[in-house]
């Protein structure tokens, strides 16, 4: 499923988590991930949301 975190669109699993996805946004943009736990994450209405919850093909998130 495709997923776009920031401005990135990143390839995960079914059934992934938000973790999943920052950490692949991670990898390609070569971020050290200890940066995880200091990272805010929102949904595209600019919600916070939890690193465990779960995302759909589509959705988006922003890092902070």
């Amino acid at each position: 499923m495709k997923v776009r975190v920031n401005r990135t669109e990143v390839d995960i699993f079914d059934g992934a988590r938000v973790r999943h996805a920052v950490l692949q946004y991670f990898v390609r943009h070569r971020i050290n991930t200890s940066r995880l736990a200091l990272i805010s994450v929102t949904d595209a209405h600019g919600h916070r949301i939890d690193l465990d919850a779960p995302l759909n093909d589509g959705d988006h998130i922003k890092l902070a």
